[in-house]
């Protein structure tokens, strides 16, 4: 978890952008991107140390050395990690296998067939 501590760092929650300033309460983000923003002087770590669990942590899809390059990035991305142009997609899902070896603790795997749960509207209506 890290606070800001100098200028403003773009938070995304959801489909938009919120600024994040040291006015504001501390927050987490990808440990990578936590990493970044305290060498960069722009946060500091709430309690020392890195965080483990980002508030929006989502879960990792499945994925294989089969995927396009643009999937296995997006799934990177959503884990904190970057890789660099022409970066072969075995050392990508080797990368992503590593890092989920590390940190399964913290990451669900998603079953991307289920289906969300159904609302019907007329039951919230008394």
């Amino acid at each position: 978890m890290i606070k800001i501590i100098s200028g403003v760092y773009g938070y995304r929650e959801g489909a938009s952008i919120k600024p994040k300033t040291a006015n504001d309460a501390p927050f987490s983000l990808p440990p990578q991107e936590e990493e970044r923003l305290v060498k960069r002087g722009i946060a500091e770590y709430v309690d020392g140390e890195p965080s483990m669990e980002p508030e929006d942590w989502i879960g990792v899809p499945e994925y294989n050395i089969d995927m396009k390059v643009e999937e296995l990035r997006a799934i990177a991305k959503k884990l904190g990690l970057s890789f660099k142009g022409g970066t072969s997609k075995e050392d990508m899902v080797e990368a992503i296998d590593k890092y989920l070896e590390e940190h399964n603790d913290h990451v669900e795997p998603v079953d991307e067939d289920e289906q969300p749960p159904s609302y019907d509207p007329s039951e919230a209506v008394q």
